[in-house]
């Protein structure tokens, strides 16, 4: 049985196309996704489809040409199936999605609680990642310049500031504790309505998070304050409470 990750069945082996370059030597989709996607995409595209066809015409009457383009392929599967390492990489691929859904989340989940508890092995590995990255790779480090003078951009667009004495003082509120999920941690930075989405760089669209709270947040809008503030700070809802009892 083979799990097609298109339409999410598990199918016998005859229902999948032979592929030599894969480590199992099938497709990763079924014969019947396959199908249904070619047919949907020369149905957008009609061009590619007479441009396929007369390809195929002119090719398919030279037996030289056929008994050519099989010699390369075969040349290139024999090359890649001989790299252990690709081989590695491929056979890790092809199990993941074998998987079902239920059973990737768990891998998901696992995977989390293993960065939960080696959190400053796996930021070490990632930060030395990032700089040899950047070292080595030009088209990332323009990459990532692009993306600091669009963000830069996008922070005027909007309008907006906030103080460096504000930003220690709602830390100083937090009591150090990132507003997502508690922890004592280095507060960064996060825009509740992002910046990309339109949100301002004032202070009341700004709230304390760690930086793994701020990567899982991503662009989405959320809002941490109204609910973990009271939580985390029962001394500071005293004190709230107290002021509330003195104006009524």
């Amino acid at each position: 049985m083979k799990h097609c990750p298109r339409c999410g069945k598990d199918l016998p082996e005859e229902a999948f196309h032979k592929n030599r370059c894969r480590v199992d030597g099938l497709h990763q989709c079924c014969k019947e996704c396959r199908s249904k996607y070619r047919r949907a995409r020369y149905a957008a595209n009609p061009e590619l489809r007479e441009a396929r066809a007369e390809e195929y015409r002119e090719h398919a009457m030279d037996p030289e040409f056929v008994e050519n383009n099989r010699r390369r392929v075969r040349e290139y599967c024999r090359e890649k199936r001989s790299d252990p390492e690709w081989r590695a990489i491929e056979r890790e691929r092809l199990a993941w999605k074998n998987l079902s859904s239920e059973q990737k989340q768990q891998a998901i989940d696992r995977q989390r609680v293993r960065r939960a508890a080696n959190r400053e092995i796996f930021n070490r590995k990632q930060n030395e990642y990032r700089r040899e990255r950047r070292k080595k790779d030009a088209k990332f480090r323009q990459a990532k310049r692009d993306e600091a003078k669009m963000r830069k951009h996008l922070k005027r667009a909007n309008g907006g500031s906030y103080t460096a004495e504000e930003w220690n003082t709602m830390c100083l509120f937090v009591g150090g504790r990132c507003v997502a999920c508690g922890q004592i941690a280095e507060l960064t930075v996060d825009h509740i309505i992002p910046v990309s989405m339109g949100g301002g760089n004032d202070i009341n669209n700004i709230q304390p998070l760690c930086m793994s709270c701020n990567a899982s947040k991503g662009a989405t809008e959320m809002d941490f304050r109204p609910l973990t503030l009271w939580a985390i700070m029962p001394e500071t809802r005293a004190e709230f409470a107290c002021l509330e009892g003195d104006n009524g």
